[in-house]
């Protein structure tokens, strides 16, 4: 397999290299991307610049980006080593900052209801939401939470949040009034369709355990597919999982399995659900399957974020380079 299987539509090389840790958020034919201590604006059918904004101090991690109203992302004070979210506008100013006593976790931002949602560790305090207004950055409330946070899951009453670092009788998956749902540590949690689905197993990313699926009207249990690697993605048809080292697609509404790969011979540590594509991340890059009858793609490279989909194609970052990759009828 190549390292890039599919075409490339464009390739933006920005002026200074940098090692992505999020992927690029695609909105309404743009594409932004975290760049070192900037974000840039791109348009997703040529790759042109749009716009760069420069973000206060010079942290060029960023574990956030979200949009949806304020572009959000964050950087880390130092010496403190605590988050700052900052927001910037649709034409690239930088419109927002809230300095926050706490460290972010790395995949919890949340949009719900006109609020962007934040899961946070307070040295002093232990876990934490913020809920932040999701067009003015404005801080709305805090919330402190029963056990850990880093990220979470819609249903009809609400938010669960999830809880990776589950033991000791903290939950894995729990609803924010307290309730405790899942009792496992949940490594994935996502919402689609009216369902949400949780890969929950208590020894780690890797090791065997379940793939869970819930209504999102009630909670109940609608089906779990048993002895299956931690690495799971939902869409609106189907449930991607890791089994061993195959892909298996299940059918969201009744667990039905669905296709099957052949083995892969590379232990998954991450599944992806990309619109026509499902990715099963391992060690040295990615491997794309079709995610209609699970025909392989090829293979993607490290050191590339994960694919993002929107408008026929797959975008990735790479070390100082943003491609567009073209996925064939």
């Amino acid at each position: 397999m190549s390292d890039f299987p599919l075409p490339i539509a464009w390739r933006h090389r920005t002026a200074a290299d940098f090692t992505p840790l999020v992927p690029p958020l695609f909105e309404a034919g743009t594409l932004t991307v975290r760049a070192g201590a900037a974000l840039i604006r791109l348009d997703a059918a040529d790759g042109n610049p749009m716009w760069t904004a420069e973000l206060p101090g010079n942290d060029t991690g960023g574990k956030l980006l979200i949009g949806g109203g304020l572009l959000f992302t964050n950087a880390v004070r130092r010496p403190e080593r605590l988050d700052t979210v900052i927001g910037v506008s649709e034409s690239g100013q930088v419109e927002a900052r809230v300095d926050l006593p706490a460290i972010i976790a790395p995949e919890s931002a949340y949009r719900h209801d006109g609020e962007l949602w934040l899961a946070a560790t307070e040295p002093e305090h232990g876990a934490v939401v913020y809920v932040l207004d999701a067009h003015t950055g404005d801080m709305r409330r805090r919330i402190p939470l029963p056990w850990g946070a880093d990220g979470f899951a819609a249903w009809s009453g609400g938010l669960l949040v999830r809880n990776q670092v589950a033991s000791q009788g903290r939950p894995g998956l729990y609803v924010l009034d307290g309730r405790p749902l899942i009792a496992e540590q949940v490594w994935k949690s996502t919402a689609v369709g009216g369902r949400i689905m949780a890969s929950a197993g208590n020894g780690g990313p890797g090791s065997l355990g379940q793939v869970l699926v819930l209504a999102a009207d009630d909670l109940r249990e609608l089906w779990t597919a048993p002895s299956v690697v931690e690495a799971a993605a939902l869409d609106a048809d189907h449930v991607y999982a890791a089994d061993g080292d195959a892909l298996v697609a299940f059918r969201a509404a009744d667990g039905a399995e669905v296709w099957r790969t052949a083995p892969t011979g590379r232990r998954p540590s991450t599944v992806g659900a990309h619109g026509p594509v499902v990715s099963y991340g391992f060690l040295g890059g990615r491997l794309l399957f079709r995610a209609a009858d699970g025909a392989p793609i090829g293979r993607l490279p490290s050191l590339l974020t994960a694919p993002v989909y929107g408008d026929g194609r797959l975008y990735v970052a790479g070390v100082g380079e943003v491609l567009a990759l073209d996925i064939a009828d």
